[in-house]
């Protein structure tokens, strides 16, 4: 159970903040950034994004050496 409420919570996350977010594009247009910050600070967060995904699939075993 619990495996599948991290799941759900990191999928619910990037949806709403992730890659391509919808919320995430209206709170970077709101500060009105310079296009270079919006990329740079677009890019941390899909870094963020990406690193929790990892950690979430390294616990889970859905990263085996098979596939690196």
């Amino acid at each position: 159970m619990n495996q599948r409420r991290e799941d759900g919570t990191a999928g619910l996350l990037a949806g709403l903040i992730g890659t391509g977010g919808a919320i995430r594009g209206l709170v970077l247009a709101a500060f009105d950034l310079e296009k270079g910050v919006f990329v740079a600070t677009s890019a941390a967060i899909d870094s963020g994004v990406d690193l929790s995904r990892m950690i979430i699939y390294l616990r889970n075993n859905y990263l085996t050496a098979d596939f690196y």
